[in-house]
């Protein structure tokens, strides 16, 4: 079915949920994933890193080096479970990260989370809706967000 899969995190519980439906639908197929973090460097974004930890508050390289740790222990993570992963830290928008891995790795499929909520219905975030409208594979975007993941959104 899929060959190659890419899929986004920010490191935060809700793009977490989107990893591991990658993760899981890379097992099924037996394909490739690929997990990508784009990230501004040193423009006051914070990515949410493991156990809720705040990544990104420093210098350019600093930032990087929060980022690709995270994505390191992601990755080892993945590969324990058997899944061939890569991962993909990328200074600059979110969206065109993803977008960038998806067409340099001849992508089959974007996996994504939701992100948004409005009161307790999940709504379509920034990234997704931007990966959506330019992507040349086919989408999928989870429900990852819940009413309670509302006081922890960035944005």
């Amino acid at each position: 079915m899929f060959r190659t899969i890419v899929v986004g995190t920010d490191g935060s519980r809700t793009a977490n949920r989107a990893v591991r439906s990658a993760v899981n639908l890379a097992q099924l197929c037996s394909a490739r994933l690929h997990v990508v973090t784009g990230y501004r460097p040193h423009s006051g974004m914070t990515v949410i890193g493991p156990m809720g930890s705040a990544l990104g508050a420093g210098d350019d390289e600093e930032v990087r080096s929060e980022v690709e740790a995270m994505l390191h222990d992601l990755e080892k993570e993945i590969s324990a479970e058997g899944v061939a992963v890569t991962v993909h830290a990328i200074a600059g928008r979110a969206a065109d990260a993803i977008l960038d891995v998806a067409d340099q790795e001849h992508a089959e499929v974007v996996v994504l989370g939701n992100r948004g909520v409005q009161g307790s219905r999940p709504s379509l975030g920034s990234v997704p809706f931007n990966v959506l409208l330019h992507a040349r594979c086919a989408v999928i975007v989870f429900p990852t967000s819940t009413p309670t993941d509302e006081g922890n959104r960035k944005g």
